[in-house]
């Protein structure tokens, strides 16, 4: 469960508080799931530049993930991410 107004994330009942970057990431991808997002999008939508490596979106879904769950957060090679809403959180 995204808590959004609190910034929050439930995550089998726990409450985490994650760092702002990994938190709007999370948003940005669950907004609309299914949806594939590449690296500079993110980029662009959540770092608010281009001007960042992309290899930086690849280390804050790896931490997202960890907390998640690896199926969650979608890769999709040579392309980018992609929220999967197939499960509950």
């Amino acid at each position: 469960e995204i808590l959004a107004r609190k910034r929050l994330v439930k995550v089998d009942g726990i409450s985490h508080k994650l760092p702002r970057l990994q938190f709007e990431l999370l948003l940005y991808l669950s907004k609309t799931p299914g949806e594939v997002y590449t690296r500079d999008e993110i980029l662009a939508a959540v770092w608010k530049t281009s001007f960042q490596d992309p290899t930086t979106v690849d280390v804050h879904v790896t931490a997202l993930r960890k907390l998640v769950g690896k199926e969650r957060i979608v890769t999709f090679r040579g392309v980018g991410y992609s929220w999967n809403n197939e499960m509950e959180l």
